[in-house]
């Protein structure tokens, strides 16, 4: 709400209040003063401030922007100026010749209002300015008095050959689009960058993050024999040497050669067989790599912290490299500024990333042994459930070696409805209701897949049974994967050893492969079993079934299974109803070699059907070796062998704690995010920031909403704003040129504005609803984000069973990539997203005179609703004195302020 002057608070008041409009427009080397009429005497005619206006602009309007009615993101505030082209401007004859003279395009204007009651002119005293009545008294007139509606930029402007120029102005959110500071991976910056970041952005990050992935700044070029080589040759020929080193050791198949100089795309004076390898001829297409002294890695910018280093996901014992934060004496010699990663080198090539990770914490996992489970195993004629799986318990393993935490089930489930089911029945899955029947109607409450906390390793976990009711109708309540997870602080690689697979060695099977064939084979088969003790054996099976041309005389359901377990069926109908999702996974107790399934069928007059089935099985081995081949386009991919990661504390304040108040603080709090990215990234200063809003959603926040922030590629700054506040249950947008930062709390939301009924105009009031389609009573939100492969470790879900007996289960799932951590966050967010979709909200728009100009954007208003007056009459006695609507759209034009509110539930 805007905080007005005594004088102009007065003035608002008053409907014969006498508006004038200002209009600063920076350009280069010259400010435009304008304003919309004439107003004062003598030598103060309009003057304001001692600054004089000239009265050419003819028409204006503003629209502040808006804020979505149920996704609450912003839009862009545009304002149009119509300027009087047939007078002096200036310092040029016609707006036209300025125009030509300098570059209006996103020269910063400002439009202001000031309210005059009569007639004033300026009186100089030494410490005030006057206005003058005409009665001889005065008011004191603030600096305050003048009262700033739009700031923006111009992006168009009109005909300028024509007698009025229009003049297009947008606001500061599509400003601030292309303002975010960053820096790119060249080639010619970073000449031994791996190609594969080149044109990347270098990572940015703020709070506490996970996983954030690094580029390759210095790894080492690979390239290829252009001509063999024998075992004694000291010059090398390769295809590109331009990002060689001017002299160094390369690796060429297993030997190790030296080289004296690079010149073109020949290594001269070589020395063979270096480093205890063995001379040997290499053939014309052999790889060739450049092997490093050190293999380096970056974020963009100085980092609080670096608390951890993963390779392709697999944590690093801290004596494999060396930590670089980029502050001031924590910097590394060649890359000052930044956050750097060294991976140092062996004298001999071997992998130097130890994939088996430290003796930290590890990410480890066991699949459950008895899944899937209950299932339905086939129909009967009339397409309900003949025979079907009763189990109710799910067995897991025996808990892994090592101290476990962070335990927790992830149970991937399904519904599979034959018929309406008559009973009252609930599915519940570990100890949560996950759907139900009931008088009829199915409600599923959470989505698959449900994640359940553990105290300690879970010996079972229990699910209702299949139903078949008494008519063989039913629901088939199937958990076709479950899979406990926990941090430990032993190393699974020597445990179960690494993971291998194979692929099937004669699938897609069971294809159709022309008009009159069709792949009738009934085996799935696999090469040979890899070498090693094998464990956790499985085969994951992707199926697809179609029918050709009418199926008749079948006299019964058509089964088709997979190694015994019907998968799918054709009905009489010849229409298909599946049993079991594809892909699905079954667990084994030794490798397969051939497995069963049904086989496809093409008979005469192009009917039958093709069951397809593609297969690979997948197993640990304790065989397993770090051998290193040259593979990818730099040294990086063979020696140290995948993203490398870290878990980051990100951007620290500086030593004046300007944007958390804390001397060298973490930046991690939503408000000192967004005011870092605003000042820090894209170049605004702290006058462009609501001191205000900022400092209550501040105080709002405390330490009970930290993110953790991360840009990897060219950003939208303003999605990336709306995203920090949303995930932050808060509203964020641009008011007359300022930031404003806008909490939402917890419990009754307090008024700011009464609308009375002499604020609107007769007529104007209007009253809609928001859109069937945005109503959602089921909601999920994975957070928790590792940036490296974007996976979401956790999730919390929020249900509005009232809404779900109403309309039906009506879901959405989302991500909250910004919530580090920190199951209350994510839920108070989730919950506060639920509250503004579980039902149709009312949409009142209104329009008034001047006693409307406090409200801003995000204010949440009330109307004094008298019983039989102006305003129950205006709203239709649908909005009383007690509904709560926050304004979400504000306008000016001629002497209206028109205003959209969204009801608050």
């Amino acid at each position: 709400m805007k905080t007005l002057s005594e004088f102009n608070q007065t003035a608002i008041d008053n409907p014969h209040t006498s508006p004038i409009g200002l209009f600063k427009i920076e350009l280069s080397g010259l400010t435009l003063y304008l304003c919309d009429r004439v107003w004062g005497t003598g030598a103060n005619t309009c003057v304001f401030n001692g600054q004089l206006y000239e009265p050419i602009v003819t028409n204006w309007n503003v629209n502040a922007g808006a804020i979505g009615e149920v996704d609450q993101a912003t839009s862009p505030g545009s304002a149009n100026l119509t300027i009087d082209n047939t007078v002096h401007v200036g310092g040029s004859d016609t707006f036209s010749e300025l125009v030509s003279v300098y570059d209006l395009y996103y020269a910063i204007v400002t439009f202001s209002l000031i309210l005059e009651e009569t007639r004033f002119t300026k009186v100089i005293t030494e410490d005030d300015d006057y206005i003058l009545l005409e009665d001889g008294g005065y008011l004191v007139l603030e600096t305050s008095g003048k009262i700033d509606l739009f700031k923006g930029s111009i992006e168009s402007f009109g005909d300028v050959l024509e007698s009025q120029v229009s003049v297009h102005c947008a606001g500061y959110e599509l400003d601030i689009l292309n303002k975010f500071a960053y820096n790119v991976l060249d080639a010619d910056s970073y000449p031994n960058s791996d190609p594969d970041d080149n044109g990347r952005i270098f990572p940015q990050a703020w709070g506490s993050c996970l996983r954030v992935p690094l580029l390759a700044i210095d790894v080492g070029a690979v390239s290829h024999l252009s001509e063999s080589i024998s075992a004694t040759d000291t010059t090398i020929r390769i295809s590109d040497a331009s990002r060689f080193s001017a002299s160094g050791t390369v690796l060429v198949d297993n030997e190790q050669i030296t080289y004296g100089a690079r010149v073109g795309n020949e290594l001269t004076g070589c020395g063979r067989a270096a480093n205890s390898t063995v001379a040997t001829t290499h053939e014309m297409g052999a790889s060739v790599g450049d092997i490093k002294d050190e293999y380096d890695y970056a974020l963009d910018h100085p980092v609080k912290a670096i608390n951890a280093v993963y390779v392709q996901g697999v944590r690093q014992a801290s004596g494999e490299y060396t930590a670089y934060t980029g502050q001031s004496g924590d910097e590394h010699p060649s890359y000052p500024g930044r956050g750097v990663i060294k991976f140092p080198t062996w004298p001999q090539i071997k992998r130097q990333v130890d994939l088996s990770g430290d003796q930290a914490d590890y990410d480890i996992f066991r699949e459950a042994t008895t899944v899937p489970i209950g299932r339905v195993k086939s129909l009967n004629i009339a397409g309900t459930i003949l025979d079907y799986d009763t189990d109710t318990s799910i067995l897991f393993q025996a808990a892994p070696t090592g101290i476990l935490s962070d335990i927790y089930v992830e149970y991937d489930f399904g519904f599979r409805h034959f018929g309406i089911v008559a009973d009252d029945i609930d599915f519940n899955l570990d100890g949560s209701t996950i759907a139900s029947w009931n008088n009829g109607e199915f409600i599923q409450f959470v989505s698959s897949p449900l994640k359940v906390a553990k105290a300690a390793w879970p010996v079972s976990g229990e699910k209702t049974a299949t139903f078949r009711g008494d008519g063989m109708t039913g629901t088939a309540f199937t958990v076709t994967s479950a899979n406990v997870f926990a941090t430990s602080d032993t190393d699974d690689l020597g445990v179960r050893g690494s993971l291998v697979s194979r692929e099937a060695s004669n699938t897609p099977l069971g294809q159709f492969q022309s008009f009159s064939l069709v792949s009738s084979g009934a085996n799935i088969t696999f090469p040979t079993a890899p070498a090693g003790n094998l464990s956790d054996i499985a085969v994951t099976y992707a199926w697809d079934l179609k029918v050709w041309g009418e199926m008749i005389g079948i006299g019964s359901q058509l089964h088709f299974a997979i190694d015994g377990i019907n998968v799918a069926c054709i009905n009489l109908d010849g229409s298909i109803t599946a049993l079991m999702p594809t892909p699905m996974t079954l667990l084994y107790s030794s490798w397969q070699t051939s497995i069963a399934k049904t086989a496809s069928r093409l008979d005469e007059f192009r009917r039958g059907y093709a069951f397809t089935v593609t297969a690979s099985q997948s197993c640990y081995t304790d065989d397993y070796t770090s051998t290193l081949s040259i593979s990818g386009n730099s040294m990086a991919d063979s020696v140290i062998g995948g993203i490398v990661s870290v878990d980051v504390d990100g951007f620290q304040d500086d030593a004046s704690g300007t944007y958390t108040g804390i001397p060298n603080a973490l930046i991690e709090r939503p408000d000192h995010i967004l005011k870092h990215i605003l000042m820090d990234r894209c170049g605004f200063v702290s006058g462009e920031i609501d001191s205000a809003s900022y400092g209550a959603a501040g105080a709002f926040y405390g330490s009970d909403y930290p993110m953790g922030v991360v840009v990897l590629e060219k950003p939208n700054t303003m999605e990336l704003c709306h995203n920090i506040a949303d995930q932050a249950k808060s509203l964020e947008f641009w008011e007359a040129g300022r930031h404003h930062l806008l909490h939402v709390p917890s419990g009754e939301i307090p008024v700011l504005s009464q609308i009375e009924s002499h604020n609107i105009d007769q007529g104007t009031a209007s009253i809609q609803y928001t859109d069937r389609v945005d109503i959602q009573n089921t909601l999920d939100a994975g957070y928790k984000k590792h940036w490296d492969d974007g996976s979401y470790q956790n999730s919390v879900s929020s249900v509005d069973p009232s809404s779900v007996t109403k309309y039906g289960t009506l879901g959405n799932s989302f991500v909250f990539e910004f919530i580090p951590s920190g199951e209350s966050h994510a839920q108070v967010v989730l919950d506060w997203k639920k509250g503004l979709r579980q039902a149709p909200r009312m949409i009142c728009k209104i329009a008034g005179g001047f006693g409307l100009l406090p409200i801003e954007r995000g204010d949440v208003i009330q109307f004094n609703v008298g019983a039989g007056g102006y305003l129950e009459s205006a709203l239709g006695g649908i909005i009383d004195s007690t509904k709560k609507l926050r304004v979400h759209e504000l306008s000016y034009q001629s002497g209206v302020i028109a205003i959209t509110a969204v009801e608050l539930l």
